[in-house]
Parts: structure tokens; sequence; C-alpha cells
């Protein structure tokens, strides 16, 4: 928002040119514009465009803050062709908006049509804001299959680790399509809809392909992501990330920490200093540790996303420094079929003890044994167990983990 201007003269410019100028601040009609223009220098050509900001159709229609700046707007559909003088209405169900025709587009507007997207200026006039696409190319018109992000016709884990990868800035299809995506792909790895490629989109797209959820929150709309909270503390050289809620998306950038790739059977990956992971089901409790090497510095800011929500944590190295204890890793994989492990990380030889229970509260499977501290893999196969959900509790020590897992035949 504010980066944007409109200039009210004419001058012999094209796109991608860099200028100076110098001119007028003025106010015609409430719209702000420059005017009176001297002193035009263009300094380069043939640059890359800015990309444009991505905003609903309500914001197009009532924010100031977009007067004079490229925008897109997304997933919309023509709720009035005509409103006279070349104008017409598209919403993206938050609000409508007016579409103007300065450009020289050649698109015929049709009520109930659905467009991919649509780029342009936002110019104010009449007492409105509209959107002003400049020519064919700021239409987008696609039939897109949410989720299938390589095209492949399936919508599998493939493209869940795909999204992944974007989401921290890989470049995952370097042969078809390098960094940035084209816009229709990123709509297509853009499954809940918010304007952003997230490790919570993976989530969604690792959900479909085995079945959990059969239609994408982009496709409902109005979604609400799931609320989660994630503590961070130190042990022993590693960051702890504990999840409160239900977590299925994480990303985490740890700045100028030189950290290493953690040790987990979650979807994960890492560029640099960023990790995402995406989890079919929601993540509770301690789900991630990432060792680190000192840097010099005991305070450390985290750039994280949870789900969707952007979060900064300040972390004091020293300060939040946390003693061993006794930890269940979770299980893996969930779903599965017929065989699950549940991973449990001791510091101390401990009595286990793991209590399995049907959706009906009925006790199906229990496991007790004194273990020595490490690692360890307890299996369960529920090879003669029906379909469904079971819920888990773990003690070691009177240390208590509770959770739920998915057997899918």
């Amino acid at each position: 928002p504010w980066n944007g201007i409109i200039v009210d003269e004419f001058a012999e410019v094209n796109l991608g040119d860099e200028i100076e100028l110098e001119a007028t601040v003025g106010e015609s009609n409430d719209r702000t514009n420059l005017n009176s223009v001297s002193n035009l220098n263009i300094l380069s050509s043939t640059n890359e465009l800015p990309l444009p900001e991505i905003i609903s159709t309500a914001d197009l229609a009532s924010e100031e803050m977009y007067e004079g700046v490229l925008v897109k707007i997304s997933n919309v559909t023509v709720t009035n062709e005509d409103l006279g003088y070349g104008e017409w209405e598209v919403d993206d169900s938050t609000g409508a908006c007016v579409i103007d025709d300065y450009g020289t587009y050649t698109y015929i507007p049709v009520l109930d049509d659905f467009i991919t997207s649509v780029t342009g200026v936002v110019e104010f006039s009449y007492g409105a804001y509209k959107l002003e696409p400049r020519d064919d190319l700021d239409f987008l018109f696609e039939t897109l299959t949410y989720g299938d992000v390589d095209e492949n016709g399936v919508i599998q884990a493939y493209d869940a680790s795909i999204t992944l990868q974007y989401s921290i800035g890989l470049d995952p299809l370097p042969v078809i399509d390098p960094l940035p995506w084209e816009d229709w792909r990123i709509l297509t790895a853009d499954v809940d809809g918010n304007g952003e490629v997230q490790a919570f989109d993976a989530a969604l797209i690792l959900q479909y392909s085995i079945g959990l959820i059969t239609v994408f929150p982009v496709e409902e709309r109005n979604f609400i992501a799931p609320e989660s909270n994630v503590k961070v503390s130190v042990c022993n050289n590693e960051l702890v990330f504990v999840a409160e809620g239900e977590l299925f998306g994480f990303e985490v950038n740890t700045g100028g920490l030189d950290i290493e790739m953690p040790d987990t059977d979650l979807l994960i990956c890492k560029n640099g200093n960023s990790i995402a992971i995406a989890s079919a089901t929601a993540l509770n409790g301690e789900f991630l540790r990432i060792p680190f090497k000192g840097n010099g510095n005991s305070n450390v800011k985290l750039e994280m996303v949870i789900n969707t929500e952007k979060v900064e944590k300040n972390i004091n190295l020293l300060e939040n420094n946390v003693q061993p204890i006794n930890q269940f890793l979770g299980n893996f994989p969930n779903p599965f079929n017929p065989v699950t492990y549940f991973n449990i990380s001791l510091i101390e030889s401990s009595n286990v003890t793991i209590h399995i229970y049907n959706i009906k509260g009925e006790n199906v499977h229990n496991y007790e044994n004194n273990l020595d501290a490490g690692q360890h893999n307890i299996k369960w196969n529920a090879d003669n167990k029906a379909s469904g959900v079971y819920f888990y509790k773990v003690d070691m020590n009177g240390r208590e983990y509770n959770g739920k897992v998915l057997l899918l035949k």
C-alpha cells in the first residue's frame, strides 16, 4: 500500500523504465496525483516490473492506501456486467468492486463469469475506487485444479512437498517454472485462498492426497484457519518448539542463527536459516527440535508462520535454556495402515505405558515396559482393528501425553 501515484500528464516513457522527475502533488476530484511535470529523466530501461499487491475486492473498493497502486484481485465473479460508462462489477465474496475500461483489454464481461485473477492500477473517480486493467495480459482465465501444483492430473503428496519448498523460497520446479511461479501455479498452491503460499497450504494438500478432506478452503470461501500457538525454548543447543491448539503448517526463520536440518518424520524442508514443516494431522505438544551452533549473540529473533498467522518472537539462548526431560515425540506415520510407531526420548531409565482407546472409549491396546535412557520407537500393529480414529495416553514416569491417531485401511 501507499507505493504508487498517478501522473496526470503524458510523457514518453515505457513499461520498465526507471525514472526521476519533478512535479507538483495535487488533488483532482479527490484523487491524489502528480502534475506540472518537469525534468523527467529515464535512468534505466527494461527493468522487471514490481509485483502487484494481492488484495480483496472489498479492500479495493474502500481503502485509499491502494490508490495509484498496482494490485491483483483473485477468484472473482462478475456480479454486474454493465454499470454504464464502460464500468462493471466483480466480487470475490468479500464485497464488490468496480472495474473500468481505461485500458486496452478486449474482454467483454458476462454476468456470472469466473475470472481467476485481474491485475491493474487502482483509480479514484466520481466518488469510487476502480480497477483499471492495462491490457489482456492483466486477465487470467484458467480452469484450476486446486492442489495439483505439478499439473499431472493427480493431487499427491509430491504437490504438498513442492508447495512446502516454495513457501520458504526454494525453487522446486527450476525447469518448467523457475521462481517466481506463474500466477496460475501460485493460485493452484494457495488452497486456503489467503493470497500466500505457506506451509499450511502444503498441509491441506497432504490432507487431500490421503482423503482426510475432499474440498479445499479456497473453494468454500470464508475459511478461518485453525488456531494454534507455538512456544519456544532452548535445550542442549536445540531450539525446542511446542504446539498448543491445532498446528498443521509451520515456518520459521532463525535470522543469523546457524541451524542444522532437524531429525523428524514430518514433511520438512530447509533453505538456509528457514525451516518449513507440514502435517496431515494436528500437531500438539513438542513437534520440532532444531539443532544450532553458537553465533556469538545470545538474542535471536524468530520469524514464524503458525498455520497462516505471522508471529515474531525474541529468544534469549541463555535465559530460555531448559533442563532436558522425558519427551514423547509423536507417532509416525499418522494416518497409518496398519503399523505406526510411538517415538519416545528418555533422559533416564523410565517406566513407559501406552494405552489406546477406540472412539467408544474402549481400551483396545496396552503397552508397558521399563526402558533405558535414549530414543525408542514403540510399534503398534493395528492389523486386526477397524479403520477410524483412536486415542492414546502415553505415560513416562508420571509425565503424560495424550493425542489421537487415524487408521486408514
